[in-house]
């Protein structure tokens, strides 16, 4: 693991344990994941310095962001599926604003979340996210929500 990697899983955990210090009723109650995100990504901000978080940002520049994706969330399908350019919103970047510039991205899904489809298809998106829009690293995060698994979260870095 090169440096930079390692700065950005601290930083990363550094920024859930704020998340789990100060937010902690919204993952008991199983909040919405966009109130989540929206949290983690304020606590994001302030661990990458001189850098752009945002949540759910579209934009490639001036123009929507896509991705070549398989048309449907169905896995079975996903082979013989026909790929197209989809618009996607990822749940958390850092990056730079109106550059090429782009660290990581963020998948985020709550531990209640059993649709392991939605799972899958947002591991085909953070790959993507390297391959087609050269972000450096991308991570799939599960977050505990209502109790119901033993860590607080689960970290898969692509």
């Amino acid at each position: 693991m090169n440096y930079e990697v390692e700065t950005d899983e601290a930083k990363v955990i550094n920024a859930l344990r704020t998340l789990l210090a100060e937010d902690s009723d919204l993952l008991e109650v199983d909040a919405n994941e966009r109130a989540i995100t929206h949290r983690l990504g304020m606590y994001l901000q302030d661990n990458f310095r001189g850098w752009d978080v945002d949540c759910e940002y579209n934009r490639d520049g001036h123009k929507p962001k896509t991705l070549l994706l398989p048309d449907k969330r169905r896995s079975e399908n996903w082979d013989d599926e026909e790929w197209k350019e989809r618009s996607v919103y990822p749940d958390i970047i850092v990056h730079q604003r109106g550059t090429t510039e782009n660290r990581l991205v963020i998948e985020v899904k709550k531990s209640s979340s059993k649709n392991q489809e939605a799972i899958e298809f947002d591991e085909l998106k953070v790959k993507a996210y390297i391959t087609e829009l050269g972000y450096r690293k991308a991570l799939l995060l599960t977050i505990r929500t209502n109790n119901d698994m033993a860590e607080p979260y689960l970290m898969r870095w692509f």
